[in-house]
């Protein structure tokens, strides 16, 4: 058992991890295929990753908070968390990061696969700018990940 708590609490937690690691792992991928298109060029997989449908799985990101939410709800003595340095820095930059894949991830992806369709110059600038946000998304996400996990007193 994860908590004293409850296993609603329990289950409520797990989720939250696990749609974080989801959505970023996503976002991470992302930026796996962006370098790998940077290093060898269009390829079947780079085409096929970029395939102009909607990253389902990285826009798991914007689930974390409701998640958090429901998990600071449940917990006993959870709402002290709320007045807690570590606790606004790991809000904080979960807002960046998820700002930074909405508006620099997943809008590009898009825009990669009709570059890819059309053998356009764009292709290069679409996968470095989607591997810089991918690489920034997952730094903030360990960060913030840190910082839930060990609750740093500040």
């Amino acid at each position: 058992m994860l908590s004293n708590r409850s296993p609603i609490y329990d289950t409520l937690l797990i989720v939250h991890v696990l749609v974080g690691m989801l959505g970023y792992g996503a976002v991470i991928f992302s930026g796996v295929f962006s370098r790998k298109l940077l290093r060898e060029g269009p390829s079947a997989s780079t085409r096929k990753y970029f395939d102009g449908s909607p990253n389902i799985p990285g826009m798991f990101i914007g689930l974390v908070p409701v998640f958090g939410v429901l998990v600071l709800l449940i917990g006993k003595g959870n709402l002290r968390d709320l007045t807690k340095g570590w606790f606004d820095l790991a809000v904080t930059i979960w807002v960046v990061s998820a700002a930074v894949a909405f508006m620099r991830v997943f809008p590009p992806e898009r825009k990669l696969h009709l570059a890819l369709e059309e053998n356009s110059d764009n292709v290069g600038t679409l996968a470095k700018s989607i591997s810089r946000a991918s690489g920034l998304c997952s730094v903030l996400y360990v960060a913030a990940f840190y910082l839930m996990l060990f609750k740093p007193r500040f």
